[in-house]
């Protein structure tokens, strides 16, 4: 996982994702691993992957504020500004 983040900071965001794609493919699943990937598929413009990775990340872990933000700004990518703006759970704020 921790790789990933040497590839994305190195400008390979496609390395990136690959390397986390390939453990989640492995069910290699951890908090850490869908804030990651959530955010680097926003990064890369691949929403529709990003809406299905946030939303098995929040599945995950519903108490995650980032795996929450990153929900809420694929939301704002698609233009579903009402379910950007629902609070899900109380104490989420995105």
């Amino acid at each position: 996982v921790y790789y990933s983040l040497i590839q994305w900071k190195r400008g390979e965001l496609d390395l990136a994702v690959e390397s986390l794609e390939g453990l989640l493919a492995e069910d290699y699943k951890t908090g850490i691993l869908y804030t990651n990937l959530g955010y680097f598929l926003i990064e890369k413009n691949d929403i529709e992957r990003a809406l299905e990775v946030n939303l098995a990340g929040y599945d995950y872990d519903s108490d995650s504020l980032v795996i929450g933000d990153n929900l809420g700004l694929t939301y704002i990518k698609l233009g579903e500004w009402e379910k950007a703006a629902a609070k899900p759970r109380s104490g989420i704020i995105w």
